[in-house]
């Protein structure tokens, strides 16, 4: 809207809880035609979204080691998914202990939802696929899981030698 009219627009949503937004609207060429066209391309966006319905918001969480897969370079992949999708695809990583991030998809319609989860969960799907030992068939997070118990019994073992020894 802001190129088609050469306008910016801020967005006031202080009064956003009951029910009252504000679009600022500055011409930046202080042309008042430029500021008219602006308000059509908002109406018009609004009848838009009230035609579409409800927007909606999912959460989902993945391994943190597909993040980087997701993303893809310079964010390539992410921006590809959401134009496929439709909607906003973000990651929040913050909890750097939690071994799962979580994946926001939306706001959207619930098929717009449906569509980014799908191709979230291919590319998580297709790295996991990259993971595969070929010489054991096993996953990454399976052969995480293998290492960890190995380790589990190596330390018991040690603990029980320590114990006899004493």
């Amino acid at each position: 809207i802001q190129d088609k009219s050469n306008t910016d627009i801020k967005l006031d949503q202080t009064l956003k809880d009951t029910g009252c937004s504000f679009a600022i609207v500055t011409s930046m060429r202080r042309i008042e035609a430029d500021l008219d066209k602006a308000e059509v391309l908002l109406q018009e966006a609004i009848q838009i979204a009230i035609q579409e319905g409800p927007q909606e918001v999912k959460e989902f969480k993945i391994h943190y080691t597909y993040v980087g897969h997701l993303i893809g370079k310079q964010g390539a992949t992410i921006k590809a998914m959401q134009e496929k999708a439709g909607c906003l695809i973000g990651i929040d990583q913050k909890d750097e202990m939690d071994e799962e991030a979580v994946v926001k998809v939306g706001p959207g319609s619930l098929e717009q939802l449906a569509i980014a989860e799908q191709l979230v969960m291919e590319k998580v799907q297709e790295k996991e696929k990259n993971r595969l030992n070929a010489t054991d068939g096993m996953t990454f997070l399976e052969r995480k899981k293998l290492q960890a118990e190995e380790d589990r019994a190596n330390n018991l073992a040690i603990a029980a030698k320590a114990a006899a020894a004493a």
